[in-house]
């Protein structure tokens, strides 16, 4: 399955407002490695008042179908093979509905939604035993795939896996081949291709070996992926992007036009790691091409879930907005969203419908100076350029897999060794006692757990029983390091770090963050104020326009004198 989450739509795709449109890509490399191709989207519906809703789907100006939605349902349709094109099947979604004939109808009070589930997507029937696209394969393969290890690991094989991990959002790590028809990835050895692909029915595999997996790893599950039309590949090498700005496009955002009717948008995820060194969001710049259709459309910028900042839509139809964000609002993954609300047309004279709009792909994330690394998303964002991961051996590597799962980007450089502190660069590292140099905030000692923070609210002494895994964030030898003091019972189901510089991770899951260096996790400080010019250089310039005008007018009747000879008067 090609699924909305694979080609960028995590949370899948959302109808409001009895009217949308959005465009699909999917990545389908031709050849003979697949038959059938079918649609098969999940959804949820919901509607306040009974309302009569449909999407209609298209390829290439060509309708597939036609689907009415009422409740929850299953949208399950073939695609016929001649709508690929050039390797990429384009489709259009396209939501209409309505309850009344009647122009004055105002479809918020339809309070209708629309829901395309992120596992739904494309189905390939693949042929058994065909040559399968290393990239066709490894996008079917999915999210949180099974890693399977070789019997004896060596560093290099163990980044790979890390580097899978990371760039799938989790994840198992196995030793055996899973049973049919599972689909899975497999670490190779170094004689093995760098990256091969194999196939068995809905069995899919893909091989990642050579001498340096960790970045063949990182090229597959990157934008690179999908231009890997090859079964089998002996060498692929990425050159290391270190940018000094983020657009929007550089993120992977939906750019393609959509419809909005009465309010609509787009959202992106930005990994606190995809910012680099020494750098974080201290604002952002909004392109969006709209048409202005009412004196009250607006876009609005956000940044996890807070608003940044709206402005009108402007008459060109097409709007800049710049804003900024104030300190305290990063996290290790920040949503970023913008939305457009038009306005209620209440002359009746037109029906309603929607707009098309778009946003550009010169909008940007304005990065600034980072502060110290203070809390687990610092971490994330120092690690940009590389981590190295220090193990105990092979036998910590899942409980490394769960901390760099909902910690670090796919995009980042990860090493691993084995026991042998690196002599520079941020490190993770799993030990039962803190690195040499560093002054761990949570003291572990003689039994005891104690926390005693002169800026933090929380101060605590209580037994070690070592049933939970604690993180800590320390600094030694001018470099942070997050340490990991692995728990007796095993590494936890997931390991989600975000703010904070303590945690204390259950079993389960649970994370109990604690910051020691400030008496909350998160404290959102306003942002610059603006200068005196800037509050006033709109009164300023009126100001500056009035005594211009007021000159020239006085200059215009000035009286005319006209200068006489010597020895006459003037006339």
């Amino acid at each position: 399955m090609l699924s909305l989450a694979s080609i960028g739509y995590r949370d899948g795709v959302s109808f409001s407002g009895l009217e949308g449109r959005q465009e699909l890509f999917f990545r389908v490399p031709h050849g003979s490695w697949f038959t059938v191709t079918r649609l098969i989207l999940p959804f949820d519906a919901v509607a306040a008042t009974p309302v009569a809703r449909t999407l209609t789907i298209m390829a290439r100006d060509r309708v597939l179908g036609q689907v009415a939605i009422g409740a929850n349902g299953m949208i399950d349709l073939p695609v016929p093979r001649d709508a690929i094109a050039g390797g990429t099947l384009h489709l259009t979604l396209i939501y209409s509905g309505g309850a009344t004939p009647n122009r004055c109808f105002d479809r918020r009070t339809a309070a209708d939604h629309l829901r395309l589930d992120p596992a739904g997507g494309l189905a390939l029937d693949i042929v058994p035993g065909a040559t399968m696209p290393a990239g066709a394969a490894a996008a079917l393969i999915g999210t949180a795939p099974s890693v399977v290890l070789p019997a004896r690991i060596n560093a290099a094989q163990a980044a790979a896996a890390l580097t899978v991990i990371a760039a799938r959002g989790g994840g198992a790590l196995v030793t055996t081949t899973p049973p049919a028809p599972a689909r899975y990835i497999r670490i190779g050895n170094v004689g093995d291709p760098e990256l091969s692909a194999t196939s068995n029915g809905n069995m899919i595999a893909l091989t990642i070996g050579g001498r340096d997996p960790a970045t063949t790893a990182r090229a597959i599950f990157s934008r690179v992926g999908d231009t890997l039309a090859a079964p089998k590949i002996d060498h692929l090498a990425i050159t290391p992007n270190i940018p000094d700005t983020l657009t929007f496009a550089d993120l992977g955002a939906d750019l393609s036009p959509t419809s909005i009717a009465g309010e609509g948008g787009w959202a992106l995820a930005v990994p606190a790691s995809r910012l680099p060194i020494g750098k974080t969001i201290v604002g952002l710049s909004i392109d969006v091409a709209a048409l202005s259709t009412d004196p009250s459309d607006s876009v609005s910028a956000w940044l996890n879930d807070t608003l940044l900042g709206s402005a009108p839509l402007d008459r060109s139809g097409r709007t800049r907005l710049n804003v900024d964000a104030p300190d305290g609002l990063m996290h290790s993954l920040n949503g970023i969203a913008v939305r457009i609300t038009r306005g209620r047309r209440d002359d009746c004279g037109d029906i309603p419908r929607g707009w098309p709009a778009q946003l550009l792909g010169s909008s940007m994330v304005r990065l600034g100076g980072a502060g110290p690394v203070r809390d687990f998303h610092d971490f994330a964002a120092a690690s940009h350029a590389g981590v190295t991961v220090v193990l105990p051996g092979p036998d910590a590597l899942p409980l490394a897999a769960k901390a760099v799962a909902g910690l670090l980007d796919g995009r980042v450089p990860i090493t691993v060794s084995w026991r042998q502190m690196p002599a520079a660069g941020p490190v993770i590292l799993i030990a039962d006692t803190p690195p040499p140099g560093a002054t761990a905030p949570l003291v572990m000692l003689g039994g005891r757990l104690t926390l005693t923070g002169a800026s933090s609210e929380v101060a605590f002494d209580l037994p070690d029983s070592h049933d939970a895994t604690i993180v800590q964030l320390v600094q030694a030898d001018g470099r942070p390091i997050l340490w990991i003091r692995p728990a007796r019972t095993g590494p936890p189901a997931t390991m989600w770090l975000d703010q904070g510089d303590v945690a204390l991770v259950a079993d389960d899951g649970t994370v109990t963050p604690i910051s020691s260096t400030r008496p909350r996790l998160a404290i959102a400080t306003a942002v610059n104020a603006p200068s005196w010019w800037q509050q006033n250089q709109r009164l300023l310039l009126i100001l500056a326009a009035v005594l211009a005008v007021s000159l020239i007018t006085a200059w215009s009747f000035r009286p005319s004198v006209r200068k006489s000879k010597p020895g006459q008067d003037a006339a």
